[in-house]
């Protein structure tokens, strides 16, 4: 093998590893998050087909009991106000879609969304912080 042929071979070894260890770089934490979202049902009616849009992803939660809390689940990025809607007795209700122009996201932690008074098909929601976000 000549010499210029191994350079040749090495320097594609090295562009190949470089290459993947740049490509294997782990995804870094953002000032917008992930923010780690729950959903708190403060009511005494049972929801089903919960679904939440935070404005920036969304998730079915399934089913949810009167007075329990689901499992966190991570969102790239939350705002403040988020769409929920559910069906309480076949009757959908929603908090409908927020205009969230100009909001702020909630950022980096675990953060639940409180929904209480399913009335007239209309539910009301606020977000409070829970924790400190793990690191996964």
């Amino acid at each position: 093998m000549t010499t210029n042929n191994l350079n040749m071979k090495r320097t594609a070894i090295l562009l190949i590893f470089l290459t993947a260890l740049v490509s294997c770089k782990k995804q870094g934490l953002s000032p917008e998050g992930p923010s780690d979202i729950r959903v708190i049902n403060l009511t005494d009616s049972d929801f089903t087909e919960l679904y939440v849009n935070t404005g920036d992803g969304e998730h079915t939660y399934g089913n949810l009991a009167a007075y329990d809390t689901t499992e966190y689940i991570r969102f790239n990025k939350a705002f403040p106000e988020a769409e929920i809607s559910c069906k309480v007795n076949g009757v959908s209700y929603t908090s409908g879609v927020p205009d969230n122009t100009y909001a702020a996201y909630v950022g980096q932690g675990k953060f639940s969304y409180k929904v209480w008074s399913p009335s007239r098909g209309v539910l009301d929601m606020d977000i409070v912080a829970e924790a400190p976000l793990d690191d996964k």
